[in-house]
């Protein structure tokens, strides 16, 4: 969740006995320092997700991600043709104990460098953020890498909002679900309580696929906002400030949502039909 997951709502979702992650785009040191600072202040051990890309790999971020123990590290898209030096790296991180896993949106490749990691995490075309363009459902993505990878656990992600729609990924052998988007319209998301109150009364109907290069992304675009880099950075940063400015990145997950709920109360509804 681009600008939005942050050591509030990765506390949150600690307590809730689910586990949290931290995203930040345009990976800067004193940001991440300051929110895994602010997480074990708060949680002593237990689990963490940092996501981050193949160049966000350097030494200085892999000693806080060390030094403040995050259990899990979620690699966006790394593609084995063009980042083959990213694979000492990523040996070394999961020797030190952490779970790698990829995060497979817009690439399903070969299979020999999926050794490299503990898991893969397939993105469906209904989530928030980056999508690729495609007529497969995340069921059949799923399956498909199931079929493709089956020595390997996988996570899916993108759209997932109902306990029923978790249970089933997890009846059909999935390792894990990921979601984004209810837990970004959160009590707890730092997202402007006033544009939480616009996006709750609007649907996925309203999503705007932005293109980026060849891929696009899902969004609900407030105003348009002069970006530095390909990712939205600026926009996705106005979208969370203001009331009514900017973009933010949301997926289908937004139809079943309809009043801003503590993220306590969010989790006991998505696991009433599974346990966690």
């Amino acid at each position: 969740m681009n600008q939005v997951s942050d050591a509030r709502l990765a506390i949150a979702c600690h307590k809730a006995g689910i586990v949290p992650s931290l995203f930040v785009s345009s990976f800067c040191y004193d940001i991440i320092e300051k929110e895994l600072i602010e997480y074990r202040n708060h949680v002593v051990g237990g689990d963490l997700l940092l996501s981050v890309t193949c160049s966000d790999l350097i030494p200085s971020i892999i000693k806080l991600i060390v030094d403040h123990q995050v259990t899990h590290l979620e690699l966006i898209d790394y593609h084995p043709t063009i980042e083959n030096s990213s694979s000492k790296i990523i040996e070394l991180i999961r020797n030190s104990g952490i779970k790698v896993s990829l995060k497979m949106a817009t690439y399903l490749g070969k299979t020999e460098y999926l050794s490299l990691f503990d898991a893969i995490d397939i993105k469906g075309p209904d989530g928030a953020a980056r999508v690729f363009k495609t007529d497969k459902s995340l069921m059949k993505k799923f399956l498909d890498a199931k079929s493709l990878y089956s020595n390997i656990p996988i996570i899916v992600s993108g759209g997932i909002s109902t306990s029923k729609e978790i249970k089933e990924y997890l009846d059909a052998g999935a390792e894990a679900v990921s979601l984004g988007t209810v837990f970004a319209l959160s009590e707890e998301s730092c997202i402007h309580t006033e544009k939480k109150l616009s996006l709750i009364k609007m649907n996925y109907s309203n999503v705007t696929k932005i293109q980026v290069g060849d891929e696009k992304q899902n969004a609900i675009v407030f105003s348009n906002v002069r970006d530095i880099d390909g990712n939205n950075t600026v926009g996705l940063r106005v979208g969370r400030d203001t009331a009514d400015k900017g973009l933010i990145f949301i997926g289908k997950g937004i139809d079943n949502i309809n009043a801003i709920k503590p993220v306590s109360e969010i989790v006991k509804e998505l696991t009433k039909d599974v346990q966690i």
